[in-house]
């Protein structure tokens, strides 16, 4: 009534299995010299047929053993009854090219500068949350917003992977400021993600970023009182860095937004830009409830590593004296004390040695939208000592020079 017909089952009767084991082969593989005799043994043991070949043994496999397909899965059940605990332990044969990465060449000596000015090293996760963009007061449409979806966060908290360094920092300043530490110096190399479109077709281009953030005041110390960071602190640290790294920077004003508008600045190496630096906005800094001024800067270690050569070129010591002069110029406030060195310098030639920029001031006695700017320059000679009658001309151009393309005179 429920099923009718019938069926006939036959026994099957499935054609054994057979692998062939090369007893040198497992020998090389295992370290060991395990005699032939105790391999047949031993698989005899666990059910398997062996046959000796000569040079090869061949093995029929039990029905049951289903793991069983390969000479490696015969070696497996030769090592594990001959004996993990009888293998002497020994260093593997042959030679490899070892040592780090360039990347990671970078990043130690990165580590090693910025360890030696007194920062100290964090370590923060790679996730984020949009939430922090919108403290950090990035616009809807900026490119730092097009970042990944992760589809099984930690937390909601946690749900994109970063494209920047800078909030982590601020979560870590607060952290710290929260529980009685307001004056930090850190820094952290790691990784940011950027994605080339969304939604993501390809990997998002993984990029080795340094981030760095000034907080509080200088400890006080033998001789030095407490003072707050500033800007021109962090300026010279990376300067210094770049500097340890054999390269040098040229500054230029940005606008980024999560920065001050007019207290953040770009930097570039022989033309090409690496990093961004500046006070973290007042509005973006309450967000995470800082209790001071914060500077933070990022750099693009994947972009300096395809900028450093490794070569450091060697000077004889000056067999000539040098001439010290100062000048105190009056310039447009608008000028860059930085376009008005290169003028100085490419006016000089090759006897200038060193231009040092060492007092600013604007006040009283200063007319309106100037600012008075004093520098000190070094000049010398490599096959001679320089006269005064050399010295007073070239400072004489120099003037010139300031006048002509800059609008600068003397104070």
């Amino acid at each position: 009534e429920v099923c009718e017909g019938v069926i006939t089952v036959t026994a099957l009767d499935p054609k054994p299995k057979v692998v062939t084991l090369s007893p040198s082969r497992c020998n090389r593989l295992l370290g060991a010299d395990i005699p032939k005799g105790e391999m047949v043994s031993i698989l005899s043991s666990l059910g398997f047929d062996v046959e000796d070949k000569g040079d090869e043994l061949e093995v029929t496999v039990p029905s049951y053993r289903l793991d069983v397909e390969l000479e490696a899965d015969l070696i497996e059940e030769v090592a594990r009854l001959y004996g993990y605990d009888r293998f002497a332990p020994s260093l593997p044969h042959g030679e490899a090219k070892g040592g780090e990465s360039s990347r990671l060449e970078l990043a130690g000596q990165v580590r090693e500068l910025l360890t030696g000015f007194g920062l100290t090293e964090i370590m923060t996760y790679s996730f984020d949350s949009p939430a922090s963009y919108d403290k950090l007061l990035l616009p809807e449409n900026h490119e730092l917003r097009r970042a990944v979806t992760i589809q099984n966060p930690l937390t909601e908290d946690w749900n994109i992977l970063r494209t920047t360094l800078i909030p982590n920092m601020l979560n870590v300043l607060q952290h710290n400021a929260q529980r009685q530490h307001p004056d930090l110096q850190i820094y952290e190399i790691g990784s940011v993600f950027i994605p080339a479109q969304l939604p993501l077709k390809e990997l998002p281009n993984e990029r080795l970023t340094l981030g760095v953030a000034l907080m509080g005041h200088y400890p006080r110390e033998w001789g030095f009182l407490a003072r707050e960071v500033d800007f021109f602190d962090l300026k010279g640290l990376v300067e210094a860095l770049l500097d340890g790294l054999g390269l040098a920077c040229e500054w230029e004003a940005e606008e980024a937004p999560g920065f001050h508008p007019g207290r953040c600045a770009s930097m570039a190496v022989e033309g090409v830009k690496v990093g961004v630096l500046g006070e973290i906005h007042p509005e973006a800094a309450a967000n995470w409830d800082l209790p001071s001024r914060v500077y933070a800067a990022e750099l693009d270690l994947d972009r300096i590593l395809t900028l450093v050569t490794g070569k450091k070129r060697m000077e004889k010591l000056p067999r000539y004296p040098f001439v010290a002069r100062d000048l105190a110029l009056l310039a447009p406030e608008d000028v860059p004390a930085q376009r008005i060195e290169e003028v100085i310098r490419a006016a000089g030639a090759d006897l200038i040695k060193e231009v040092t920029l060492f007092d600013v001031y604007q006040g009283p006695q200063v007319p309106e939208g100037h600012r008075s700017l004093a520098y000190s320059i070094l000049y010398q000679a490599e096959d001679r000592t320089l006269t005064d009658e050399e010295v007073e001309a070239v400072q004489s151009r120099i003037i010139t020079h300031l006048k002509s393309e800059l609008g600068i005179t003397l104070r």
